[in-house]
C-alpha cells in the first residue's frame, strides 16, 4: 500500500476532529477534577477550622465560666445564751393559721431534711395603730427534737423572740447571709429577691443547714 492509500486507511478509521474533541474533553475533564479536588479540599480546611474555632472557643467560655465561680465563705457566729435578749415582748402580735387565713399561700419550695414533717404554718400578724397587719409567713417542720423553723417576710425582718446580735456574714452563692449558732441551734438570717429570711434549725448538722439556704437561693 502506497503512502495515499494509507492516509485514505487512516482517513476512513480515524476522525480527525473527533478524535481532537476527545482529547480536549479529556483536558476539560482533568481541570475540572482538579478544580473540584482543590474546593474539596478548601472545603475540608474551612470546616475543620469552624470545628476547632467551636471547640476552642466553647472551652474557653467553659473555663471563664468556672474560673468566676465564687467559693462560698462560711462563717458561724457563736453565742452563750445570757448574751441574747428578747425581741418581740413589747409587741402586740397575733397568729393566725393558714386555714383561717384570707391570703392563697404556697409553701416554700425548700429541701427540708427528709425526716423532718410539717407540723405547723400560719402568718403573722402586727398590731399598727387601730388594726392588725401580716408581717410573716412561718412554716414549723419537726421529729423528735430535730426541728425547722422558716419565717419569712417581703416588709422587712421577720419577728423572732430572741434577738440577735450583728455578726460577721458568711457568702453564699453571692449573697450576704448572717450564720449563729448557740448549743444545738443555728439561726440563719439573709435577704434574698426582696425577701427577708429567718431560718431557725435545732439539731441539725451545719451541712443540712447550709443545704437548706442554698435551697433557697437559687
Amino acid at each position: 500500500m502506497n503512502k495515499k492509500g494509507m492516509y485514505e486507511v487512516f482517513e476512513q478509521h480515524f476522525n480527525r476532529d473527533m478524535l481532537y474533541q476527545k482529547i480536549l474533553a479529556k483536558r476539560v475533564r482533568k481541570k475540572r477534577m482538579i478544580y473540584c479536588s482543590v474546593i474539596c479540599v478548601f472545603g475540608f480546611i474551612l470546616f475543620s477550622g469552624v470545628l476547632f474555632a467551636k471547640s476552642f472557643f466553647g472551652d474557653e467560655k467553659a473555663r471563664i465560666k468556672t474560673d468566676n465561680v465564687i467559693e462560698d465563705q462560711i462563717f458561724i457566729n457563736e453565742y452563750e445564751t445570757e448574751g441574747l435578749y428578747d425581741g418581740i415582748s413589747d409587741m402586740d402580735v397575733q397568729i393566725l393559721p393558714l386555714s383561717s387565713s384570707t391570703f392563697s399561700t404556697i409553701l416554700l419550695d425548700a429541701e427540708i431534711p427528709q425526716d423532718l414533717e410539717l407540723q405547723d404554718a400560719y402568718h403573722i400578724y402586727v398590731k399598727d395603730d387601730t388594726k392588725y397587719t401580716f408581717h410573716d409567713m412561718v412554716e414549723c417542720y419537726l421529729k423528735g427534737t430535730r426541728k425547722v423553723i422558716l419565717a419569712y417576710s417581703g416588709l422587712e425582718e421577720p419577728l423572732r423572740d430572741t434577738k440577735l446580735p450583728t455578726g460577721v456574714m458568711s457568702r453564699i452563692d453571692g449573697v450576704d447571709v448572717q450564720i449563729s449558732k448557740w448549743e444545738e441551734k443555728y439561726v440563719v438570717q439573709f435577704q434574698y429577691d426582696d425577701v427577708y429570711y429567718d431560718i431557725e434549725c435545732d439539731y441539725l448538722l451545719e451541712e443540712e443547714v447550709l443545704t437548706l439556704v442554698k435551697s433557697i437561693i437559687k
